[in-house]
């Protein structure tokens, strides 16, 4: 047999999941001439969006990369001082990515990865560049 409070506690749960629904509804029904106006109205402009991206967002940032050179000396004197200085983290995890800007000379590409040398004279890889699918929000050129 089941008890009154058991009912009770069923009957207050599904009234407040019913008053979430209806204050927050999980979707909207619209006319279809509605929605395909809305649709038309919002036309994206892919070339648009890039200039204004490029020209408002990437350049304006770029004065707040840190040179290839800079970063490599700080990081052979003292990952742990580069990272604190220079590195962002991807939003909770233990993941750090580093903005830089320079000139490098290419030492070995793959499908996946372009090997850089930065140092002049160097014949060695110092910067590894993933270059595969691009997550998150990481810009490469």
């Amino acid at each position: 047999m089941i008890s009154k409070s058991t009912v009770l506690r069923w009957g207050i749960s599904l009234a407040v999941f019913g008053i979430l629904c209806w204050r927050f509804p999980l979707f909207h029904v619209v006319p279809l001439k509605q929605a395909t106006r809305e649709k038309q109205a919002e036309v994206f402009d892919a070339e648009k969006f890039a200039k204004t991206f490029w020209s408002k967002k990437l350049l304006p940032a770029a004065d707040k990369a840190v040179d290839a050179k800079l970063l490599l000396a700080a990081i052979q004197s003292g990952p742990a001082g580069a990272k604190s200085k220079y590195a962002r983290t991807v939003g909770l995890s233990d993941s750090y990515l580093y903005f830089l800007r320079g000139d490098a000379r290419v030492i070995a590409a793959t499908d996946d990865e372009v090997s850089l040398a930065v140092t002049k004279g160097a014949t060695n890889a110092e910067i590894v560049m993933d270059i595969g699918p691009v997550f998150g929000n990481a810009v490469r050129d």
